[in-house]
């Protein structure tokens, strides 16, 4: 298993990478909220970006919870 920062939600993902691409270009403030937060929420609640809220932490948390060793409770 690859462990990586996909972690998290794929609405989280792309607007942490919008952003962080805008701040590489020397953009700041609200312009990147308008850009990036804001227009990925619209295109969510639009029903345009598929799974945004998907939790990507049980499928791995229930393979390493066969082996009791390994899980934290």
């Amino acid at each position: 298993m690859v462990v990586g920062a996909n972690g998290v939600a794929p609405l989280r993902q792309q607007t942490w990478a919008d952003a962080t691409k805008m701040d590489h270009a020397g953009v700041q403030g609200s312009l990147v909220d308008a850009s990036s937060r804001t227009f990925y929420r619209l295109i969510s609640a639009m029903g345009m970006f598929p799974e945004p809220y998907y939790d990507p932490g049980p499928p791995p948390r229930a393979l390493t919870c066969r082996y009791r060793r390994w899980c934290s409770s």
